[in-house]
């Protein structure tokens, strides 16, 4: 009966330790993506891209207050551009924005101009 009453306040002493444990919160993150939207990738990778940029959104919230995240959108091919900056708004208008980008299908490849626009034209 002894081991049973150990077994049970150890059980109970687990229970309480995993119930006090720090939640992981995650702040508010301001996240451009950089897509490649030149002829090498096609159009139904292009479409697959622009599907998984959709559901990794759907795993914040995005809105005008400060605890809320801002996404931005750059798509490059020789060229870059951007094609929505941090937007102070809804979810759903992100993914709409995301859904209405357009396949370039230009020849070229700049990787660098991408993360450039990334970098300098993205404003805060």
């Amino acid at each position: 009966m002894l081991s049973f009453l150990h077994l049970v306040t150890l059980c109970a002493l687990f229970a309480a330790l995993k119930a006090t444990q720090p939640e992981c919160i995650v702040g508010a993150v301001d996240l451009a993506f950089v897509i490649d939207g030149s002829q090498s990738v096609g159009s139904t990778n292009f479409k697959t891209v622009l599907d998984a940029v959709v559901q990794a959104t759907r795993l914040t919230n995005i809105g005008p207050l400060e605890e809320d995240s801002r996404v931005a959108m750059v798509i490059f091919d020789e060229t870059a551009h951007v094609e929505f900056g941090l937007m102070n708004t809804t979810n759903a208008d992100v993914e709409a924005a995301i859904l209405r980008s357009k396949y370039t299908n230009i020849n070229g490849v700049n990787i660098a101009a991408g993360m450039d626009a990334a970098v300098r034209k993205v404003t805060l």
